[in-house]
């Protein structure tokens, strides 16, 4: 991986703890770090970053756009399945859903999505705002399908727990979605009008 200036990572600790750790020190040292609280507070306590801001609302998107500086920095947005399911994750996929404006209008991207034990499984590099928020939406679709349909081993389960199992996942979906609905209507809200701003004014971030 080439130097980074913000590494976003917007999954849980058990895998991105161990990609943290497979940076170079010096590389991670340089680079600001930019993850929700326990990824931040383990990172701080393990690794040798330095630089760090909490993902919060639109506000802290706003200020790490401005520490990314020009439209040359390097940005990695980091990604992974949630482990608990996107109702137990749902800051995750908050997280997920607001990394797109830590770009610049015109700035770029490196989509790197970990498995399960921390390791990059594919990268999609240099991805403008638009293309990478389109990228997390079809990530969150995904994994809330998987999460609704489950693996083949647990539907290899008797009939009466993979009953329980399948109702406790439909309830939870009902909590879910309408969630990530409002989400979603608020980012796609402030996704057009900055859009729009950025291409009436295309010399300003």
């Amino acid at each position: 991986m080439v130097s980074t200036c913000v590494i976003i990572v917007t999954c849980a600790e058990p895998d991105a703890l161990p990609f943290l750790l497979s940076l170079p020190p010096g590389e991670l040292a340089e680079a600001t770090l930019v993850a929700t609280g326990d990824v931040v507070r383990s990172a701080v306590e393990q690794t040798a970053v330095n630089k760090r801001r909490v993902i919060g609302g639109m506000a802290t998107m706003e200020q790490v756009r401005a520490l990314a500086g020009d439209a040359d920095c390097h940005v990695s947005v980091v990604i992974a399945r949630d482990p608990w399911g996107p109702y137990r994750g749902k800051g995750f996929v908050r997280a997920r859903l607001l990394a797109p404006w830590c770009l610049s209008p015109t700035g770029r991207a490196d989509l790197i999505e970990l498995r399960g034990d921390g390791q990059s499984l594919r990268a999609k590099p240099g991805l403008d705002r638009r293309a990478l928020l389109v990228c997390l939406l079809a990530f969150e679709q995904r994994n809330l399908r998987g999460y609704l349909v489950g693996t083949a081993e647990e539907q290899r389960t008797n009939a009466a727990p993979a009953l329980r199992h399948a109702q406790q996942r439909l309830a939870k979906a009902v909590l879910v979605i309408p969630v990530s609905a409002v989400t979603l209507a608020r980012v796609t809200t402030f996704f057009l009008r900055t859009e729009f701003g950025a291409r009436r004014r295309p010399g300003r971030r």
